[in-house]
């Protein structure tokens, strides 16, 4: 999920200052896969972290973040394409994954992935 979010990051800014349709369509392409593959493993990750009592918490949570990450973009679109235009947006947009970028440095490993390298203490915590 790091390096999905690092290529997101860079080439949503890479889509924002394309010359050529077809390097949009290749970049926007690129964003695309990358959110689908970080989907499934984001949705098993906030099953896992959470006790038992807040896990349905994390699920829906899940979906709260997309519904707010929807209207932000439809904010960000209000705000950011007059004064700088459709580059800009996509610059803008391909940079909010910054936030989550660094969250995913510090955050710690699935409990799943501690079993599975040994360290069952730290997954027992």
């Amino acid at each position: 999920m790091l390096l999905c979010s690092l290529i997101i990051i860079v080439v949503g800014v890479l889509s924002g200052l394309s010359a050529r349709p077809w390097q949009l369509f290749l970049c926007r392409a690129v964003i695309g896969a990358c959110s689908g593959i970080c989907y499934g493993p984001a949705v098993a990750y906030s099953a896992e972290i959470p006790t038992i009592k807040f896990r349905a918490f994390g699920l829906s949570a899940g979906g709260l973040g997309w519904t707010i990450g929807i209207a932000m973009c439809s904010a960000l679109a209000f705000f950011t394409i007059g004064p700088l235009g459709w580059r800009g947006y996509l610059i803008v947009t391909g940079s909010i994954f910054l936030p989550f970028l660094i969250v995913m440095l510090v955050a710690r490993e699935s409990p799943r992935y501690e079993l599975q390298v040994g360290k069952v203490d730290e997954a027992q915590k």
